[in-house]
């Protein structure tokens, strides 16, 4: 069997939800750590892949979709499609219920596409972390490539970290329906000060703001932070120049996938929140009247 790849403009489902009978619904599952370990050791995660299956089976009766995507696979060349039979079979999902197979350049396009004015750099997003070296998560990138106008889209993915459910999109993790606390740990970083001495170590994204705070407030020239081997000036409005993935961007990546829903009253609350944690940087055309 021949399996269509997305190559398609990428279109926000804007129609409202309803799983009437002749509704069209598309549900996109990923393969490494949700159905399988990964793409060199194709053994069947059987806990997540009953559920995914339980799923699926639930809309018989309903016209759906069923597509298959992994980042693993970097370009359309490396699909195995026995692979992907072997999936779909262990899904029990039928021939016609069989949809797209999506690869990372697939994604990538699409947000080189979406935002044609911004300066990626398509071997940078290639790569693994890619996305996040520009703040994209997952399901952010995922909420760009929906191609399904009126319909609605959910995306299976071990990656969630949470349970999303609107009108347009639904977000699962097979392997977690409830909620579970994690105790993030940043990873630390040594501010420096312009003679070069270390002030001291910085162990999370609310102390780094807090410097930054200071440093803007005093108008302090000079400062910057040492973080796996580089080097983040702090300018004398509390500004960085860069933010490398992982530099303290827990709560940066929880805002990004909560601004994947629809969920406006979220959005608008969690924004409240953020704002609260993160102060805006200082503007020196307004604020600055030392000169």
């Amino acid at each position: 069997m021949t399996y269509p790849l997305h190559n398609e403009t990428p279109i926000i489902n804007t129609a409202p939800r309803k799983l009437k009978k002749e509704a069209d619904i598309e549900i996109y599952v990923d393969i490494e750590g949700t159905l399988i370990d990964d793409l060199f050791n194709a053994n069947f995660l059987n806990h997540n892949c009953d559920n995914i299956r339980d799923y699926i089976h639930k809309h018989d009766g309903h016209h759906y979709k069923v597509h298959i995507f992994t980042w693993g696979w970097v370009h359309r060349s490396e699909i195995e499609l026995g692979l992907v039979d072997n999936l779909y079979k262990r899904l029990e999902v039928a021939k016609e219920h069989r949809g797209s197979i999506y690869v990372k350049e697939d994604a990538v396009n699409t947000l080189i596409d979406f935002y044609p004015d911004m300066p990626f750099d398509r071997n940078t997003l290639m790569n693994p972390g890619g996305f996040g070296h520009y703040g994209f998560s997952k399901p952010s990138i995922w909420s760009l490539m929906i191609t399904s106008e009126n319909k609605f889209n959910v995306l299976i993915d071990d990656t969630v970290d949470c349970e999303i459910d609107s009108d347009k999109i639904k977000y699962i993790n097979p392997a977690r329906m409830k909620v579970v606390i994690r105790n993030y740990l940043d990873k630390p970083a040594l501010l420096y000060n312009p003679d070069g001495c270390i002030i001291g170590e910085i162990k999370n994204d609310t102390a780094f703001e807090d410097v930054r705070r200071q440093i803007g407030l005093q108008r302090l020239s000079g400062y910057y932070v040492m973080f796996e081997g580089n080097r983040i000036n702090i300018d004398r409005y509390g500004n960085i120049e860069e933010c490398p993935e992982g530099f303290f961007d827990t709560i940066i990546s929880a805002a990004g996938d909560l601004m994947a829903s629809d969920d406006k009253e979220a959005q608008s609350l969690y924004n409240e929140k953020l704002a609260d944690i993160y102060p805006q940087p200082i503007n020196p055309e307004v604020t600055d009247d030392e000169d």
